[in-house]
This record gives structure tokens, sequence and C-alpha cells, in this order.
């Protein structure tokens, strides 16, 4: 059974923004860089009124032993997420591991009196046996830290 992801972020820079920071090239490598990443691979494209951006990276494998036999010592992510424009419907996600686990939610930005929230909901799937529900909640834990971490550069990038 999928474990569910919900993280609510709060900026007081105004939607149009944080929408224009998040779905930027340049603040994807910044933000993989700056949670960790040991490499990162940035590819934004734009097209029938949506931008896509597809971040890959490698990640020090921060795991407990019981997962390490999956995981290894790193682990690739490969993370799309989709942005209809104009400003609209909630942007959808996948992550994808290298293990055997994803992740696959939406991303919804709203005004707020002053600023903007950022609400990410999804799932974590992980497909092993016996120890599964323990590796998504272990994965969980790292994406909200991964979420809680962002907003600080966040913070920092829209300040300027």
């Amino acid at each position: 059974m999928p474990t569910r992801i919900s993280v609510a972020q709060h900026y007081t820079s105004t939607p149009e923004q944080v929408f224009a920071m998040l779905t930027s090239e340049n603040y994807a490598r910044t933000r993989a860089e700056h949670t960790g990443a040991l490499s990162v691979e940035v590819l934004r494209t734009e097209a029938d009124d949506a931008v896509t951006l597809e971040v890959v990276r490698q990640l020090p494998a921060d795991v407990p032993g019981f997962a390490r036999s999956f995981v290894g010592d790193s682990i690739g992510v490969t993370e799309v997420q989709v942005w209809p424009t104009p400003f609209g419907p909630p942007a959808t996600f996948t992550a994808t591991f290298t293990a055997p686990m994803s992740v696959t939610g939406t991303i919804t930005v709203t005004p707020t009196a002053d600023g903007c929230r950022v609400d990410t909901e999804g799932e974590v799937r992980a497909s092993v046996p016996l120890v599964g529900g323990k590796l998504e909640g272990m994965a969980r834990e790292q994406f909200e830290r991964y979420l809680n971490a962002e907003l600080a550069i966040a913070e920092e990038w829209l300040s300027g």
C-alpha cells in the first residue's frame, strides 16, 4: 500500500515569482546541488502551454542497513515535473529511483494574503516484498526533509 506525502510551504513572494522560480532550469540545478546531489542534469522544455522539467541526479544513499542491499552507496533519481501554463491547474510530478521505488503527485501554487502557498501531495510506492512499507516510510521522511531544505534555498533564491 503506498505511503502518502503532504507538505505545505509558505512564501512571501507572489505566485508568479514562485512559479517562475519552480520552472527555472537554473533553480532546479541550484536546488539539487544544495540538497546533496553528487551530480545533476536538468532539461527544461516548453510546449503546448506547459513547462516540463526533467532533473536527473545522483544522491548519496543515506539509508538504514536493511535498505542498503536494495539501494547501494548512491541512488539515482529522475524527476519529471509538468507545469501547465499560464498559471493554472496543479503541476504533476514523478520521481523514479534506481531502487525499486517511485513517487508521484501534484504541486499546487495558491495565492495567500502575504504571498503564496505551495502544496506538494503524493504517494511513495516501493515494490519490495516484506520491507516495502519500511522503504516507503524512509522515502517519505527523506522527501519531506528535502522539501523543507528546499524552502530555505527558495527563499534565498527569491530574495536575489
